[in-house]
Formats: structure tokens, sequence, C-alpha cells
């Protein structure tokens, strides 16, 4: 894996955990990293939402082909352009 690959995986889980935290009620605390921090009040966390809960409904809990991995991947980096602040709708 090359080093934009990681960032890439690095910045999408801490969206995805950032999401799933705060949808289970918890708040960012002192050492909670800036994606946490930021998430809650971020202008595009709806749209970040939308988006993994279409994923989640369309995953079938396990990546085996090809075309799973290819949606894996374009989902970590649509979710990355929202966060960084690009309008996708």
């Amino acid at each position: 894996m090359n080093r934009i690959e990681k960032k890439i995986n690095v910045l999408s889980e801490r969206i995805i955990e950032s999401i799933v935290k705060i949808s289970l009620g918890k708040k960012p605390g002192l050492f909670s990293n800036s994606v946490f921090k930021s998430m809650q009040d971020h202008r595009n966390y709806i749209a970040m939402l939308n988006l993994y809960k279409v994923y989640i409904d369309e995953f079938k809990g396990k990546l085996e082909t090809a075309e799973e991995l290819e949606r894996l991947s374009n989902f970590k980096r649509v979710i990355i352009f929202s966060y960084n602040g690009e309008n996708l709708f």
C-alpha cells in the first residue's frame, strides 16, 4: 500500500468512526481526533451520513469481487471529498 492509499484509508476510517460515535450519542473530548471534533458541526455531515447509510444498505457482509472492492474504494474517496468540503449533491 502506498502513502496516498494509506492516507485515504486512515482518513476514511476516522470519518466513519466519527459518524458512528455521533450516532451513538458520543461527544468529542479533549483527546479526540480532529475529525471527530469537527464532525458534529461539519456542513456536509448529513451528506456523509447518507453516503454511509447507502453503502451499508448495499453491503453484503464481505468483499469478494473486484466490483465490491472498487465500490469500497469509491465510497472512501467520495466520503473524503465530502469531508473536505466539496458539495456532491
